[in-house]
């Protein structure tokens, strides 16, 4: 559910990653993902904030 509402959130669908996130936080209230969209969401976060991110220099290989 946390991986759809951050689809969703995304995506611009708010109404769909809310409900998403209410699922996840109902099944794990301490998962943080779900804490974190949450946050995002009741903070108004426009999807655009992650534009860019990761950056290209950053190395996405260990």
């Amino acid at each position: 559910a946390s991986l759809l509402a951050f689809a969703a959130w995304r995506s611009g669908a708010g109404a769909l990653a809310s409900v998403a996130v209410d699922r996840a936080l109902a099944a794990n209230p301490t998962y943080s993902l779900a804490q974190l969209i949450d946050r995002a969401l009741r903070e108004g976060l426009p999807p655009s904030v992650l534009d860019g991110w990761p950056d290209q220099g950053f190395p996405t290989t260990p």
